[in-house]
């Protein structure tokens, strides 16, 4: 007879009597933790802050008379989201997620009615997600064009949060967007790499080493300090870059060095008999690379560069060196108002709770492919 749900959790948590009490002990600590934590989250805390700032928080000093251009860009971010959750899961019953969206339509036409438009807007977000989601259920497999898409949507977020110098745009969008440029552009930049420092010319192999090895041994920040007080002063002085332009090219250079060591240790890790054996098929050094070495490789280190797009995101926040307000500085912009400096933890929480999101829900994807590419 198989045991019960609350057998298996007796023999786990107590199985003998020294870990029973450490058991006992830890439960009642996180029990009294979240208690606490939970009755300040929906009693304590006052939330009047988040609410009026959102706007600011998510697409920073956007004009009022552009923040179309803010929902257009996180509409089609919600949208490809969809649709790369919808390539990692199925469903056998689309009713329930259909339902859904119907409902979230009539609730968004309501709001909109009575005139809640951020209230209907926000609504749209959640049927973007869940309408991409939906169509990706109904396409067998669709990795290559997912991967277009996410390269056509980083373009297009790009002009629509940036139409002139890219100062208006802020916040949790700019973060978004910094993300999918350094990470869409970093990732062939660090497989050529990669692959150089590979390669048996020795021209190509010291000069990616040595680009490898200086990025690798310089801390993010001073890449871009340099991008920030050194460029200007090298360029002809009725050139200017944009300042998004500038911050974009540093995260990009600097985490093209970490995807190219990531690369190379799949690289290493691929039998030479793979190689020998497509030579043998009559494949060229490229065919064989491309189609029987790289795919491997790849495959080894994907959590690795999970990781790496996540590192991108948490360093976002030094955006704020070349004076742009992404999600964390304008929290801090938000508390130097003494009309909200007593609610710091309230503000911080929010932040914390984004991040977390974002986070988990990039590790939990990694782990969905990782296992779908372990049964191939």
């Amino acid at each position: 007879m198989p045991p019960t749900f609350l057998a298996k959790w007796k023999h786990r948590l107590f199985p003998n009597f020294f870990e029973g009490v450490l058991s006992a002990i830890t439960t009642a600590l996180v029990v009294a933790v979240l208690y606490a934590f939970l009755k300040w989250v929906f009693i304590t805390a006052n939330w009047a802050v988040i609410t009026e700032s959102m706007r600011f928080l998510m697409a920073g000093s956007m004009p009022i008379a552009s923040i179309g251009r803010a929902w257009v860009a996180a509409t089609l971010f919600s949208f490809m989201t969809g649709l790369s959750l919808g390539g990692l899961t199925r469903a056998k019953n689309l009713k329930p997620v259909a339902a859904a969206v119907a409902a979230l339509i009539l609730i968004a036409t309501i709001f909109w009615a009575m005139g809640r438009y951020s209230e209907a807007l926000t609504a749209a977000l959640f049927i973007a997600a869940g309408c991409g989601w939906l169509i990706m259920q109904r396409v067998a497999s669709g990795s290559a064009l997912l991967g277009i898409g996410w390269i056509i949507t980083t373009i297009i977020m790009w002009n629509v949060l940036i139409p002139d110098d890219g100062k208006a745009a802020g916040g949790l969008l700019l973060g978004i967007l910094m993300t999918l440029v350094a990470a869409v552009f970093s990732f062939p930049l660090g497989v050529l790499l990669a692959l150089g420092r590979t390669n048996r010319l020795p021209g190509i192999r010291i000069t990616c080493v040595a680009y490898i090895e200086l990025i690798r041994s310089l801390p993010l920040i001073s890449i871009l300090y340099w991008a920030w007080m050194v460029v200007p002063l090298i360029l002809p002085a009725d050139f200017r870059i944009n300042d998004l332009v500038r911050g974009a090219a540093g995260f990009t250079l600097f985490y093209a060095a970490y995807v190219a060591e990531y690369v190379r240790g799949g690289l290493q890790g691929v039998p030479e008999g793979q190689l020998n054996a497509a030579r043998s098929l009559g494949l060229n050094s490229f065919a064989a690379t491309y189609y029987i070495i790289l795919p491997q490789a790849l495959r080894s280190v994907l959590p690795g560069l999970v990781g790496n797009v996540l590192d991108i995101f948490n360093n976002v926040p030094l955006l704020f060196i070349i004076g742009l307000t992404e999600f964390v500085r304008a929290g801090q912009v938000l508390l130097s108002n003494p009309q909200h400096s007593a609610q710091m933890y309230e503000v911080y929480t929010f932040m914390f709770m984004v991040y977390l999101v974002i986070a988990t829900l990039l590790s939990w994807s990694s782990r969905v492919v990782e296992n779908k590419l372990s049964h191939v």
